[in-house]
């Protein structure tokens, strides 16, 4: 295994390649000193922390009115503008804002199970997210995605709810891939059944 470290040096990029054999100490002085460590796996450079354990391929054609398809072909889905962005929104399509609300619901979910389980707590099966998706304008004439994340967990006190979303949201590879790049909401939903 070896690793890459770069530094950046009046424009320039110089690449080293260490074996995974260093010194913990020279990985710790080469991250203090400001020279990023990097794992090399296949033809990726990876944070030298960072250990794939699955990855998802998923090919586009056609932008936002086209289509979808997962490499197992377990998605295949047409893609339409929806009304708010101008297009037809036609039935039995989707958008890229309702394929990101569903995965970061189902993983924030996920996240939201293991944060209970170590409160001694289970989360019933009728426990739920609802994530919305929303795309809108910023001054520069681009757009910025925000997202909200309703949770529903009955028979849960509020406290509880709280605690385990909040935990759920540093742990989640979802919420941790927006933190300080989109708003991301969390509003807990309270069902006594």
């Amino acid at each position: 295994e070896l690793f890459v470290v770069h530094k950046f040096l009046k424009n320039f990029r110089f690449f080293f390649l260490l074996s995974s054999e260093m010194n913990a100490g020279v990985r710790a002085l080469l991250r203090v000193s400001g020279t990023h460590l990097h794992r090399l796996v296949g033809r990726r450079l990876y944070s030298s922390d960072f250990k794939p354990v699955y990855t998802g391929e998923v090919f586009a054609t056609g932008g936002r009115v086209g289509h979808v398809r997962s490499r197992s072909n377990s998605l295949n889905l047409e893609l339409t503008l929806p009304k708010g962005l101008g297009g037809p929104e036609t039935p039995g399509t989707t958008n890229p804002e309702e394929l990101f609300a569903a995965a970061y619901a189902s993983c924030f979910l996920s996240a939201l199970s293991v944060s209970a389980q170590k409160h001694g707590l289970k989360l019933p099966p009728a426990a739920n997210v609802e994530c919305e998706v929303t795309v809108g304008s910023i001054p520069d004439s681009s757009f910025k995605l925000a997202a909200l994340l309703k949770v529903t967990i009955p028979g849960f006190k509020p406290a509880d709810i709280k605690k385990i979303m909040d935990e759920a949201h540093e742990i989640c590879p979802y919420s941790r891939a927006t933190r300080n790049n989109i708003d991301v909401f969390l509003e807990p939903v309270i069902d006594w059944r």
